[in-house]
């Protein structure tokens, strides 16, 4: 064994004792210490490293004391050691957490992003998404700095996708929003357009009002074309107002269809003869459809069919395109709303 100091450093064997101990390097039991200084005294156990004093030694104490250093040396660069690790286990659980946080928050982002992105989702979830978007984004961009250095730059670029694909989807909404708003407007124009000529003077309306009814006719007759590229809810809200719009245009072409605008092509009226007889029946069915429901007997069924079918000669007895689609329109409301109505629904 090595010798400190002169001193000698002896691992205990199994069974030996401390005056075996001693009398085998010639010292006596209390010439023997632990290798912290104290004196051994109390037994030793196997595997005990024990310094041997030896008589010869002049220097004992400085040995001693050297044996302590040695021994507070290792034990403050084990503790430093352990210290390094503690941290190092410490730094390694953290960028751990921090890496699931961000792969957490980028898989919501993924999600999020395919559900914007989606034709099938409405204006108002894209819109809402899109804030919901922005602050995952910046929680991403914040998590990256937490991020074990060497996965920075490769989940820089996971980010930089990913905020990419959130602005499109913005970009998006807010044309979406846009279109909406210009075909909306535009409708509310007409509408107002075309309800203030209708019931306007009638020489203004005689002069202006054909070719009025007939472009608004040719540009709403495919509302789905209109709203083509928009999203469901907003296709919804447009289709419902252009519907309502349409049914008032048709009607009102409907109801001036007897006025006498002259037109050579149609013997006499723009919008055709068959009017006064259409205008005639409608009011017949639509009053009962105004009336409170109840039992419909075999005379006023009867009476009805006969509207019904009156309303449908007129309709193909008009010649004017225009009128004769409208007043169709027309019909198919009514009608369908009768045969429902006849039948219980």
């Amino acid at each position: 064994m090595p010798k400190v100091g002169g001193n000698e450093r002896v691992r205990v064997q199994r069974g030996q004792t401390l005056e075996q101990i001693a009398k085998k390097y010639g010292v006596k039991p209390e010439d023997i210490t632990r290798a912290d200084g104290t004196p051994a005294a109390g037994g030793v156990m196997p595997g005990e490293t024990v310094i041997i004093h030896h008589k010869a030694e002049p220097n004992r104490a400085q040995a001693i004391i050297a044996l302590l250093a040695e021994a507070t040396a290792a034990r403050e660069a084990a503790e430093d050691a352990q210290r390094r690790a503690d941290l190092a286990q410490a730094r390694d659980e953290a960028f751990a957490a921090s890496a699931k946080d961000f792969n957490g928050t980028v898989k919501k982002l993924r999600v999020l992003l395919t559900h914007g992105e989606g034709n099938e989702t409405t204006l108002a979830d894209r819109e809402k998404g899109v804030k919901e978007l922005k602050d995952l984004v910046a929680a991403a961009e914040a998590g990256l700095e937490k991020l074990d250095p060497g996965a920075q730059e490769p989940a820089r670029d996971v980010v930089e996708s990913l905020k990419a694909r959130v602005a499109k989807v913005e970009s998006r909404a807010q044309a979406e929003r846009a279109k909406l708003t210009e075909l909306d407007a535009a409708l509310d124009a007409e509408y107002k357009a075309f309800t203030d000529m209708a019931n306007g003077d009638k020489k203004q309306r005689a002069k202006k009002f054909p070719k009025l009814a007939r472009e608004l006719f040719a540009k709403y007759q495919d509302p789905a074309k209109i709203s083509d590229g928009l999203p469901p809810d907003a296709k919804k809200a447009l289709g419902d107002k252009m519907a309502t719009f349409n049914k008032d245009l048709h009607r009102t072409i409907v109801r001036f269809s007897d006025e006498s605008w002259f037109n050579e092509r149609d013997n006499g009226y723009l919008f055709g003869r068959p009017g006064p007889k259409m205008q005639k029946h409608l009011k017949q069915v639509e009053e009962w459809l105004n009336s409170a429901p109840g039992p419909v007997d075999a005379k006023k069924r009867t009476e009805l069919l006969e509207h019904l079918s009156e309303m449908d000669e007129a309709v193909r007895d008009f010649d004017d395109p225009v009128t004769k689609a409208a007043a169709k329109s027309v019909y198919d409301d009514v009608a369908a709303r009768a045969f429902a109505r006849l039948s219980g629904k």
